[in-house]
């Protein structure tokens, strides 16, 4: 072996095989971050436009004619997001933190009213809103006494 030959054998960096399998489970190991990140990106997109679309779409539990009506008791001292509670455990919304965003969102922020309201099922958040912030509660509805005219109520 000439003299040159082997003066460059000596300035080549030497590698071992554990510095070469080190050097590839870091790039694995990185292309695997980036994959996991990639991915919970995407899953966080995907929830956060499922939760803007029910947000948004104020869609009914049950088709306008099909619903059921319930009778639900609101209470001066419930926040908004118990009043979305008691509205699911009673059927009649789907998610209590989305009524609660939809209420936040809505031109009767602030104006649930104490009372019992007869609520259906084929209503929208924003009808059940709009009864609750001053339509005609049950309570109101049992104080109505009924005329001669069976087309005219007097309160």
């Amino acid at each position: 072996m000439s003299s040159q030959s082997m003066h460059r054998m000596r300035h080549q960096p030497e590698l071992n095989d554990s510095q070469g399998i080190a050097d590839i489970l870091l790039t694995i190991l990185k292309w695997v971050v980036i994959v996991v990140v990639m991915l919970f990106f995407i899953s966080w997109s995907d929830k956060a436009y499922q939760l803007g679309y029910d947000v948004l779409s104020e869609q009914a539990v049950d088709a306008k004619g099909e619903g059921k009506t319930v009778s639900v008791k609101i209470t001066s001292d419930m926040s908004v997001s118990r009043v979305g509670e008691v509205l699911q455990e009673a059927g009649l919304v789907k998610d209590d933190g989305v009524f609660s965003l939809q209420e936040k969102i809505s031109s009767y922020r602030g104006r649930i009213q104490p009372g019992t309201y007869e609520l259906s099922t084929d209503m929208t958040p924003e009808e059940m809103l709009e009864v609750m912030a001053g339509g005609v509660t049950a309570d109101e509805t049992a104080s109505e006494t009924v005329s001669e005219d069976p087309g005219e109520a007097v309160s």
